[in-house]
């Protein structure tokens, strides 16, 4: 019966975690803006947009993810999670726009599961 157990718990994991779709980014030039797109795959069963932020700037910056519209100044760190019931062939977009900062330096992870 234990193997029963730690089988069907491996085979769930696998079944879970086959469809991730993530990115993880370091910016520290603010010099341009950032605009990427993660593509699900067309059999991928996902449930759920993250998006993670941290770090810090000079002045204002703007984020984009998934409908989640934000400015961020001085040191932050910031987790969101959010339903996500995107189709076959739709993206999820993230923007970064260095607005007024010119220095920093962020650290973003962002993506579907």
């Amino acid at each position: 019966m234990k193997y029963k157990f730690i089988y069907f718990a491996l085979i769930l994991f696998l079944f879970s975690s086959c469809y991730r779709k993530s990115k993880s980014i370091v910016i520290t030039d603010f010099s341009n803006a950032i605009i990427d797109t993660i593509i699900p795959n067309e059999k991928g069963p996902y449930s759920t947009a993250i998006f993670e932020i941290e770090g810090h700037s000079n002045d204002t910056i703007k984020v984009e993810f998934y409908g989640y519209k934000r400015k961020f100044t001085g040191d932050f760190k910031r987790n969101i999670k959010m339903d996500y019931y995107g189709g076959i062939g739709t993206g999820v977009v993230f923007k970064f726009d260095p607005y007024r900062a010119k220095k920093g330096e962020l650290k973003i992870k962002y993506g579907i599961y």
